[in-house]
């Protein structure tokens, strides 16, 4: 069946794969004397299949690409090659021009026709070349005249040749003339009570009239704009340390070092237990960064305690890490409704977010370095809180946060899951959408 595949579609042998693979597809799909009438696919999963869904192999298909676009410009469809369904994703393969192959399920087929030649020959490329550049070619210029008699319409329909043969006469023309530097000339005569006037008209780019009304600039109308001088200061830039003991040395750093420590003892964030070898110790490091205003000063130096989450283990330090992140359309629906009734938008951010969430699983990290207990060195850090770069500090974080608002009253939305509301008796009510 592969070879009858390719000799009907006048595919090459380099094509063999996707005809095999066809093949199979299709074998699978026929019912057979061994399974008594029944095909292999129904067999397995207990349904006859669905030959509607079926192509021929190598015509030409049109595959809907606007998910594939860079731009909106670009075409929604173009001609390529059914090479036949895939077997990792539900849908048609589609090999472009370009040599890219597009899997999808929206695909108009054209099952008479087979373009391979037309879309992988050389020769095409080579007249595709050819016509392009021939638009570029010059063109010789057009002399119009207009005779002085007045023929009727007979003589109107003679004189004024249809453009086939109107250009195999001047193509003729510029042969038996191509010595000549005279042009070549088409003579009409169009019907009206103006045809005995003589009129005679050579288009030629000399004869072109020409803009030379002088432009009124600003310069010219006296309109001058204020120069504006601006005093710039030059801003002196902050080394952000690369090591620990960099940072300690620095009394601002320090600072900055010192408040998140606070802020993880103060939520509980661990607790001290002896270190064992059963143990999976996932280690930490402090980040540093400069929080910035608007003018480019210095609001604050941050520092954090960041979790090495590709230490981690599935199954022993982690579970489950989906998270989910509001919908784009959501929050213009809800700021598109906000604007319509008038209502007051107010956004908010939480400090620490992610200490918030508990841990189900056993986690365990280092001390942080500079604040190693000085009655407990050698022991290890049992979390209870998430940090900062383990892979299920998202999903705990939103765990805690959808359990509170539930027990506010909040409902959480169908349509998306970060979407909570919260109605009250005048029928207002309260969207917060978790970013």
């Amino acid at each position: 069946m592969c070879l009858t595949l390719l000799a009907h579609s006048n595919l090459p042998h380099r094509f063999w794969w996707d005809a095999c693979e066809a093949s199979v597809f299709l074998i699978n799909r026929l019912p057979t004397r061994i399974l008594k009438g029944l095909s292999p696919y129904e067999k397995l999963y207990h349904k006859p299949p669905d030959y509607s869904l079926l192509r021929i192999f190598g015509c030409s298909c049109f595959p809907y690409l606007r998910p594939y676009n860079s731009h909106k410009f670009q075409f929604r469809s173009e001609r390529c090659l059914f090479l036949g369904y895939s077997s990792s994703h539900k849908g048609y393969k589609c090999l472009h021009k370009s040599g890219r192959l597009y899997i999808t399920r929206h695909v108009v087929f054209n099952e008479e026709e087979f373009p391979y030649h037309m879309l992988f020959s050389p020769s095409s490329s080579t007249d595709r070349s050819e016509s392009s550049s021939s638009i570029f070619l010059p063109t010789p210029s057009l002399s119009i005249s207009t005779s002085s008699s007045s023929p009727n319409l007979s003589q109107d329909k003679s004189s004024v040749a249809d453009p086939a043969h109107a250009s195999s006469q001047s193509n003729s023309s510029d042969q038996s003339t191509s010595d000549q530097s005279a042009s070549p000339s088409l003579t009409t005569s169009p019907p009206g009570s103006d045809s005995h006037l003589p009129v005679s008209t050579d288009i030629s780019e000399s004869e072109v009239p020409l803009n030379t009304h002088p432009m009124i600039t600003r310069s010219k109308d006296g309109i001058v704009m204020k120069k504006v001088f601006v005093a710039t200061t030059t801003v002196p830039t902050i080394e952000i340390p690369k090591t620990v003991e960099l940072a300690l040395k620095d009394p601002q750093w320090r600072e900055a070092m010192e408040m998140e420590y606070k802020a993880l003892i103060r939520t509980g964030t661990w607790s001290l237990v002896p270190a064992s070898s059963s143990h999976n110790i996932v280690g930490n490091k402090w980040i540093f960064s400069i929080k910035k205003n608007s003018d480019g000063s210095v609001s604050r130096y941050k520092a954090r305690l960041v979790a090495k989450g590709f230490k981690q283990m599935p199954g022993i330090d982690f579970d489950e890490t989906y998270s989910p992140v509001v919908k784009a359309s959501t929050i213009r629906v809800i700021l598109s409704v906000a604007v319509q009734f008038g209502w007051s938008i107010r956004q908010l951010d939480i400090n620490n977010a992610f200490l918030n969430g508990s841990l189900i699983e056993d986690v365990y990290t280092n001390q942080p370095l500079g604040f190693v207990d000085s009655q407990f060195p050698t022991a290890v850090c049992k979390l209870h809180k998430a940090l900062y770069g383990l892979r299920q500090a998202p999903r705990a974080w939103f765990d805690k946060l959808k359990s509170t608002l539930l027990s506010w009253g909040f409902i959480n939305s169908k349509a998306d899951n970060s979407l909570f509301i919260l109605s009250s008796a005048v029928c207002d009510f309260i969207c917060v959408g978790l970013c």
